[in-house]
């Protein structure tokens, strides 16, 4: 997963850059993105705050695990704003194959009940990829790139069955 995500990186400054280019009179907000971007590939590669941050998350889960142990919500008897907030970060623990509920039966009980919510469904959380539903998102980004490229091809087929006929057909006329 970190590949990747290096990778759309590396693809989210390259099309940054080129939009630089063409909005120069948008350059403070590019230039500023470009270096939040460059920051933020810098500090993945540093081991030291990484453990740093896994540390943290850990000690964040141990006190939801906590707070949870003598009440249904985060903040108390009702569903409120920090429930709302890490039911995301629960979620995108579970997409990027983490475990939070290791040793944390009543954070898991939480998530139960945070996902039998009518809200649950309606907000679409994801819990994993859904290539089936970013398939239309990337073939609209894609395919008007590739369309030239795909005409091309079409019309190179189309050429080299045109010769194969007239080949063919040359070839029975000498007969």
């Amino acid at each position: 997963m970190a590949k990747m995500g290096f990778r759309v990186n590396g693809w989210r400054l390259r099309n940054l850059r080129k939009r630089l280019a063409r909005h120069p009179d948008l350059a403070t907000q590019y230039l500023a993105k470009i270096a939040d971007i460059e920051g933020f590939r810098h500090q993945a590669l540093d081991a030291a705050r990484l453990q740093r941050l896994r540390s943290e998350v850990v000690a964040i889960l141990d006190a939801m695990e906590a707070a949870l142990s003598d009440r249904p919500w985060l903040a108390g008897a009702e569903y409120t704003l920090a429930d709302l907030v890490w039911t995301v970060g629960v979620a995108r623990f579970l997409m990027l194959d983490l475990d939070p509920f290791r040793g944390r039966p009543s954070l898991y009980a939480w998530y139960e009940r945070v996902k039998a919510r009518p809200s649950f469904l309606a907000a679409d959380v994801w819990e994993s990829m859904q290539l089936q539903r970013m398939l239309p998102v990337v073939a609209r980004k894609v395919l008007p790139r590739l369309a030239p490229v795909l005409v091309l091809v079409g019309v190179l087929m189309g050429l080299l069955l045109l010769l194969v006929r007239v080949s063919r057909s040359t070839t029975t006329e000498a007969e």
